[in-house]
């Protein structure tokens, strides 16, 4: 067994979608006490996340509103999406449908992650678009991963709500993913157990 870390570190500072929370890591107590402590302030979707449907659907359901298998995918696709001109489409999955279906999660390997931590990684990425998200669903994939900040640059809530409308759960800003292309695999994102809430981070990893 080879586990594969598919999540960025969170890390003081680090960079945050555009007009989302900024993301503080701070010493609260620091063996004064005997002991040390840290403090977080970040917002539901700082680093590797996910969304749930609550997060682009008024009344969609939220983190803690599914159980935790919903999180798990004992088998898992990756994607690689790297050549692709353009976004991601029906036709394109429906082109890997072999390797697609029986699969709970589709991984996009569209390297990407290399530009974290820059700000070019929050501007013109790879994304899927609306008819995408149709052919996921007959496919029987409940979970899409993408190495990207976002399920697409300039439709966000379009294609969100097509996904989650969909209840096909979105994983995004992976890292590592080429590690997994033309292997079986099975993958984990589970949020934190925040009560009504439409996303958490996530320490995402794949099982070989």
């Amino acid at each position: 067994m080879k586990i594969v870390d598919l999540s960025h570190e969170i890390t003081d500072g680090m960079s945050v979608f555009p007009g989302d929370p900024e993301c503080a890591v701070e010493t609260a107590h620091n063996y004064e006490n005997g002991y040390f402590v840290s403090k977080l302030t970040m917002n539901t979707h700082t680093g590797t996340h996910l969304d749930a449907p609550a997060h682009k659907i008024k009344g969609g359901r939220s983190v803690t509103d599914f159980d935790l298998d919903a999180f798990c995918a004992e088998r898992a696709f990756a994607l690689d999406c790297r050549g692709l001109s353009g976004e991601v489409d029906a036709a394109f999955l429906k082109a890997h449908e072999d390797q697609i279906k029986g699969c709970r999660a589709v991984l996009l390997c569209s390297g990407w992650s290399s530009k974290w931590g820059s700000d070019a990684f929050f501007e013109g990425f790879p994304g899927l678009n609306e008819d995408a998200a149709k052919a996921l669903k007959e496919m029987g994939v409940r979970m899409i991963g993408l190495e990207s900040p976002s399920v697409n640059p300039e439709r966000h809530t379009s294609v969100h709500q097509a996904l989650l409308g969909e209840e096909i759960i979105v994983v995004e800003a992976l890292c590592g993913v080429e590690a997994l292309l033309g292997k079986p695999f099975s993958f984990f994102a589970a949020p934190l157990r925040l009560t009504g809430r439409d996303g958490s981070p996530v320490r995402a990893f794949a099982i070989l």
